[in-house]
């Protein structure tokens, strides 16, 4: 209890130097000697995708993109993929953080297919009922902070995702059903910061590149392929607001991923997307302003969704979140 105490003391001398301690972002900095633990239980499901037309399609349009294969198939498919994550934050420094993330998923795929010939057998086959479940794709990065005040942050850093286990499934082109992604990516990321001195708020403009290396995927035909999807850029900008013991939070984001290439060609599928998430926490992290807690903690819903795209599902991503501090 001491060495909590002790932890939490210098935790909140860092929040005191700042009128706007709103907490909760993937990217924040801790402080030098400090564990952030965070845990996190989230459902994405989706039965819709938003076509290469634009349009909103059931989710088989995206899974099988050949049109004349896709009008063999009647029925409906739809994906759902829990996730059990733990995140792991330390502060080497007041200025240089480490952080891990481990998560766990069970993806169920729920159709009822069939095929109206024998080409779209193989694909219906390919979309049969099942669940998988394993280990998920672990992040790695390292976060700096070079500037910190009453009105301004700025955090950038690097890192890598790692697959946690191999493919489940065959590579058989969009639509392989792999338990993650299985290919390690490199990434870097920027974060601003701007504290209005408006309440206890904060303005946050981030942007993140995700760039996967060529994998060597088994496919269908139990041969092996050459597989190296897209480069990914993300942006997002967000507002978070605490209201006493309760964190509101909004972020608008987009991001977009370049076509892939298999075995050297390219695939034409490339994706972008545009999301809402909305958050509601409460906590007693605010009263670290006036002493050490014992068990400082937020806990918040997430709720994240599509609005826009092409050539991607429509997510409907709900998460609850329990973070603490050390």
């Amino acid at each position: 209890m001491r060495r909590v105490a002790g932890a939490a003391a210098v935790l909140a001398l860092v929040l005191c130097q700042s009128v706007t301690p709103v907490r909760g972002t993937e990217n924040e900095i801790v402080p030098e000697g400090s564990l952030l633990v965070a845990l996190a239980y989230g459902v994405d499901s989706h039965e819709r995708a938003i076509s290469r037309r634009n349009r909103e399609s059931p989710l088989l349009d995206y899974l099988v993109p050949d049109d004349s294969v896709r009008e063999q198939i009647d029925g409906d498919i739809q994906r759902t993929t829990e996730r059990l994550a733990l995140r792991l934050h330390y502060g080497l420094s007041d200025s240089w953080n480490l952080t891990l993330e481990v998560p766990y998923l069970r993806i169920t795929q729920e159709s009822s297919l069939s095929p109206r010939s024998a080409e779209a057998t193989a694909e219906v086959e390919r979309l049969s009922s099942r669940t998988i479940s394993g280990l998920g794709e672990l992040r790695a990065t390292s976060l700096h902070r070079p500037q910190y005040d009453d009105q301004h942050g700025f955090v950038w850093g690097y890192g890598l995702l790692i697959p946690g286990e191999d493919p489940q499934s065959p590579y058989a082109g969009r639509g392989t059903l792999f338990l993650d992604s299985p290919f390690t990516r490199l990434l870097a990321l920027v974060h601003y910061t701007y504290y209005p001195l408006l309440g206890r708020a904060r303005f946050d403009l981030q942007a993140e590149l995700r760039i996967p290396l060529e994998e060597k995927l088994a496919t269908a035909a139990a041969a092996s392929v050459g597989v190296k999807p897209g480069n990914r850029l993300g942006v997002a900008v967000g507002w978070e607001q605490e209201l006493g013991p309760v964190a509101t939070g909004v972020t608008l984001g987009h991001h977009g991923q370049s076509q892939s290439e298999v075995g050297g060609a390219k695939q034409g599928d490339k994706v972008q997307e545009t999301w809402l998430r909305l958050k509601l926490g409460v906590g007693n992290l605010q009263a670290l302003e006036s002493g050490p807690l014992a068990f400082p903690f937020i806990l918040y819903v997430q709720y994240e969704t599509t609005v826009q795209g092409y050539n991607t599902p429509i997510r409907s991503d709900a998460r609850l979140v329990l973070q603490t501090y050390f």
